[in-house]
C-alpha cells in the first residue's frame, strides 16, 4: 500500500522542488561556473539553512536538474498520434523536435548541460549514456523500418541515426548562438522532405509495423529513464 505523504513531507517536496527551479534559472542566468548558492537564495527566497537541508552544495543541484532534464527529453514522441504514411509519420516527428528546440529557447539551460558535459566527467557520464541510448532507440526504430520495408534496404541504420540526432542537436545549438539566424517554424517542411528523401523506400510502406516499434522502443527508453540517467541514487 502506498505511503500517505503528510504535511512537513509535501512542504520539504515543495521545497526542494523550489530550490530545484530556482537554480535552474540562476544557472541559465549566470552559467554553472558562475552562479553561487547565495544567487539560487536569492532567487528561490529562502534561507541558507532550507538549501542545505536539501543539498549539499550547486552541483548536488545541477545534479538534480541534469536529471529532471533527461527524464523529460523525447516523452512527447510517445503521444505521436497515428499515421496513414511515412510522410505523415516524419511530419509528425519533426514537429516534435521543432517544439522542443522551441521549447528549450527560452532557456539557455540545456547549453548549460552540454558544456558542463565537455568539461565535468560527472555531467558527461549520464549525458553520454542518454544519448547512447536515444541513438539505439532511433536506430532500432530505422531498423524497423527497414525490415517492414518502409525504409531503404540499403540504409546504414547506425550512421543514419548519428546524423538524424546531429541534425536535431546542431539546430538547437545554432539557434541557442544566434536565434535571429532563421526562423524556426520554417525548418519543418525542409527537414521533413531531407528525411523522406533520404529514409523512404521505393514503392511504398508499412506503416503500422514501424509505428508499433516506435511506441515499443520509446517505451523501453521510459521504462529504463529511472536507472540510466539517474545522476545520483541517494535523491
Amino acid at each position: 500500500m502506498k505511503r500517505r505523504v503528510t504535511l512537513p513531507q509535501q512542504r520539504a517536496q515543495e521545497t526542494r522542488q523550489r530550490i530545484v527551479e530556482a537554480a535552474g534559472r540562476a544557472f541559465a542566468r549566470e552559467g554553472y561556473g558562475e552562479a553561487t548558492v547565495d544567487d539560487i537564495l536569492v532567487e528561490a527566497g529562502i534561507s541558507r539553512g532550507a538549501f542545505y537541508h536539501h543539498f549539499a552544495g550547486k552541483e548536488e543541484v545541477f545534479k538534480a536538474l541534469l536529471d529532471e532534464h533527461l527524464r523529460e527529453d523525447l516523452v512527447q514522441l510517445e503521444q505521436l498520434p497515428p499515421a496513414t504514411s511515412l510522410r505523415e509519420l516524419i511530419e509528425q516527428y519533426v514537429a516534435v523536435l521543432i517544439d522542443h528546440i522551441d521549447a528549450e529557447r527560452e532557456s539557455a539551460l540545456s547549453m548549460e548541460f552540454w558544456a558542463a558535459a565537455t568539461r565535468e566527467e560527472w555531467v558527461r557520464g549520464p549525458v553520454a549514456e542518454f544519448h547512447r541510448r536515444t541513438l539505439h532507440v532511433v536506430g532500432e526504430l530505422l531498423r524497423a523500418g527497414k525490415a517492414g520495408g518502409a525504409l531503404r534496404a540499403d540504409l546504414d541504420v547506425e550512421g543514419s541515426a548519428f546524423l538524424l540526432q546531429a541534425i536535431f542537436e546542431g539546430t538547437a545549438v545554432l539557434l541557442a548562438i544566434d536565434p535571429t539566424c532563421i526562423e524556426l517554424r520554417r525548418l519543418q517542411k525542409p527537414w521533413a522532405d531531407l528525411m523522406e528523401r533520404f529514409l523512404a523506400a521505393e514503392g511504398g510502406s508499412n506503416v503500422e509495423e514501424l509505428q508499433s516499434h516506435v511506441a515499443g522502443a520509446l517505451a523501453t527508453l521510459h521504462a529504463d529513464d529511472s536507472k540510466s540517467t539517474s545522476t545520483d541514487p541517494t535523491e
